[in-house]
């Protein structure tokens, strides 16, 4: 049962209601009932929820002798978290109470990051460094439980060398034939890259099986996606 407003009863002064069965007083109440001087409405069973708390504010704006038994008779009757706690001490956050404010709350960030990963997918390609990562815990994972002795075994290369394809030029005609007369064993993504598997797979399989790595910086390199 709700306590509504004075209505057509403009003039209503005293309001003897407490022991009944109301549980959502109007939180308009005191402004229809303006000429109201008493008000008893204790020891109902007040349903606390977000429309009792701007009847608790209104409460407050009004002169502590017009509700009587303000605050001792006043007590949330359910939900059942609630129950026994005097209203006064009844609080509930804005966010709960106002809808519009909640989903603008949850859609704003949520819209927010939905253009921050397009824009890190488009420019920054995003999900090849995700994979990049990923291969790369694997393969960390993977060496810390390999012996010494086998993890040894299983490199093949004196270095990988990684450079852009704008660079092959300088690479091929002059790094690598300077360094195999030298007996270094090199491994290329042209000639050592396993057909079948990623990109990514393979340069961590080179890295793996070599022991050092050559990066060839340039700026071709720098601007490369693969680099």
């Amino acid at each position: 049962t709700d306590l509504p407003g004075c209505g057509i009863f403009s003039s209503l002064s005293i309001l003897i209601i407490d022991y009944n069965s109301i549980s959502n007083p109007s939180a308009d109440f005191f402004q229809s009932c303006q000429k109201i001087r008493s008000l008893k409405a204790g020891n109902n069973p007040f349903q606390c929820s977000c429309e009792l708390r701007d009847f608790i504010q209104s409460v407050g704006q009004v002169s502590s002798d017009v509700v009587e038994g303000w605050p001792e008779s006043y007590k949330c009757d359910y939900p059942e978290s609630y129950k026994g706690t005097p209203l006064k001490d009844f609080q509930v956050s804005e966010l709960s109470c106002n809808t519009a404010l909640l989903i603008i709350t949850i859609v704003v960030p949520g819209l927010v990051l939905a253009v921050a990963v397009t824009v890190l997918c488009i420019y920054l390609d995003l999900p090849w460094y995700l994979r990049m990562v990923c291969q790369w815990t694997q393969t960390r994972r993977r060496a810390r439980n390999v012996p010494l002795e086998e993890l040894q075994r299983t490199l093949q290369f004196h270095a990988f060398i990684s450079y852009s394809e704008h660079d092959s030029a300088w690479v091929k005609n002059e790094l690598i034939p300077n360094l195999e007369k030298e007996d270094i064993r090199i491994c290329l993504h042209e000639r050592n890259f396993v057909a079948g598997k990623s990109i990514v797979e393979n340069i961590i399989n080179c890295i793996e099986k070599s022991y050092k790595s050559i990066f060839v910086l340039s700026p071709n390199f720098v601007q490369s996606e693969w680099c």
